[in-house]
């Protein structure tokens, strides 16, 4: 299964997660509005399982809340002022994009959409060092759903 797969199984009928398939013209207009190129592997994600609208006090059992396609933006974007950043993210703000969020954001995941090395790389912001927690989203998805709490 592709990683929105998984999700979507793992979601099941929750109406939060209510999705419905993107063409390719509207996900290319959402990376124009954010100003970058998805990973394949979330390309597929936000054009078939993103949620198409979500409670901003909605979050699943572990705490997460799956951010809607109209919410994804760049940590520029959503805390220009975070200023213990990775080193390897503080530079490319605007090239990271959160989709997810832990415990009404006490932490938050966002994917490199760049062209440096850190592409398709998932970084934790919240915390002391903002670690890099997966090397890909379909690892980060993988990993989420062993044990969420690995990805901080």
């Amino acid at each position: 299964m592709k990683p929105h797969e998984k999700l979507q199984a793992h979601w099941g009928d929750e109406p939060a997660f209510a999705t419905t398939a993107l063409s390719e013209a509207e996900v290319s207009a959402i990376e124009r509005r954010l100003g970058v190129s998805f990973p394949p592997d979330f390309r597929d994600y936000v054009r078939f399982a993103c949620p198409d609208l979500q409670e901003d006090d909605y979050a699943m059992d572990d705490a997460t809340t799956w951010w809607p396609r109209a919410r994804l933006t760049s940590i520029a974007i959503e805390s220009p002022d975070h200023g213990d950043l990775n080193p390897a993210v503080a530079g490319k703000r605007d090239q990271f994009i959160y989709f997810a969020d832990w415990l009404f954001w006490c932490g938050a995941w966002a994917i490199g959409c760049g062209a440096s090395s850190e592409r398709g790389r998932i970084v934790h912001i919240g915390g002391k060092e903002d670690p890099f927690v997966a090397n890909s989203f379909a690892e980060f998805v993988d990993m989420y759903l062993v044990d969420w709490r690995d990805l901080f």
